[in-house]
């Protein structure tokens, strides 16, 4: 037994030794450390190379093709103008940081297709991006193109979207969008900011065939009308709408085909109204009102959010709340900085 014992202690000690050191040797990182080129020490059995922050200006034919395990590439905020067709072949990349370089060009990915599953490409001037960009990126399930303010108006999302479940626009400042977000099967997540719809209000045919969407954003998109889209509302959680100008009221009617939705952001809406917010009493979790202009809560519009854990109100002309705790019984986080409360009436009595 003693003899056993003695093997399994040396066992163990060689694997806490041994095995950071391993894990360690799986990742290779060279951050802002001047690199205007693929570096050639990056060891064979890599499976994630950070370079983020360097000078580098292309990647060349095969430049990571030697590293048969490599999974995760790190190249954000270089100088990358140039990618090669060829420069991932043989990798089965899943993870590409390409934001923040200088392309203009969407690069060809054929050769990672069928691998590459989350790709950030924004903060490039992506002039020249076109639908059959996407076509071959067969596994690609999550499109960060936040701020790549050069991306033609007419840019279809349809091409190659077989199994996208997050595309994000934040920043992009797109206008006149139609039919750009229709057919997309698969998408769960969909942001967008920065630019406008066709028509105001955004309606379900802009979405059509995308009925699977569960988070929205379309943030300071121009919109003064509510959006009227009763079929997409059915399957949405969360909606933010942050920095809209809509016409008030904001009725019963403007919420009462959402089902589900747990979180509801109106910020910096110029809202003089409180939103008539009464239908989503048995599912909101989570309510930013933040930045707008009303100066008080119609009594009971709060009453019954059982579910209600998160309210933020600053930036308000609030005076005061009656009924504090029959509103927020089970808030957990409230913030109301920066309105004019002086008094807080709970259950009649001034606390």
């Amino acid at each position: 037994c003693s003899c056993f014992a003695q093997s399994t202690m040396r066992t163990f000690i060689f694997l806490w030794l041994c095995l950071p050191q391993a894990i360690a040797a799986l990742s290779y990182s060279k951050i802002s450390s001047g690199l205007t080129d693929v570096p050639n020490d990056i060891p064979p059995g890599v499976t994630q190379v950070i370079l983020r922050g360097n000078r580098i200006t292309t990647i060349k034919d095969n430049a990571f093709s030697a590293y048969a395990e490599l999974t995760d590439i790190n190249l954000w905020s270089n100088r990358i103008s140039s990618i090669s067709h060829l420069a991932f072949d043989g990798c089965p990349i899943k993870t590409l940081y390409l934001l923040d370089n200088q392309l203009t060009d969407f690069p060809n990915l054929d050769a990672i297709g069928s691998s590459l599953v989350t790709l950030y490409i924004g903060q490039n001037h992506l002039d020249n991006a076109s639908a059959s960009d996407f076509v071959n990126l067969s596994s690609l399930q999550y499109l960060f193109m936040d701020y790549a303010r050069s991306l033609p108006a007419d840019l279809a999302f349809t091409s190659g979207f077989q199994k996208v479940r997050l595309l994000s626009l934040l920043g992009t400042g797109l206008h006149g969008l139609t039919t750009q977000f229709q057919s997309l099967q698969t998408m769960t997540h969909l942001y967008v900011s920065g630019g406008t719809f066709n028509s105001d209000p955004t309606t379900d045919g802009q979405f059509q065939g995308s009925g699977g969407i569960v988070h929205l954003r379309l943030e300071n998109m121009g919109m003064k009308k509510f959006p009227q889209i009763p079929q997409l509302a059915q399957t949405l959680q969360t909606l933010n709408v942050y920095s809209n100008i809509f016409e008030e009221p904001l009725t019963y009617e403007h919420f009462s085909d959402y089902k589900k939705l747990v979180t509801l952001n109106m910020a910096a809406c110029e809202l003089s109204t409180f939103p008539n917010i009464s239908p989503l009493n048995n599912t909101l979790q989570s309510l930013d009102l933040s930045r707008n202009n009303f100066s008080s809560i119609p009594d009971d519009m709060l009453d019954g959010f059982s579910n209600l854990e998160r309210a933020n109100l600053d930036e308000n002309t609030l005076g005061s709340i009656a009924n504090w705790s029959d509103a927020f019984v089970n808030v957990m986080e409230l913030s109301i900085q920066n309105n004019k409360i002086g008094i807080v009436v709970c259950r009649d009595e001034a606390i």
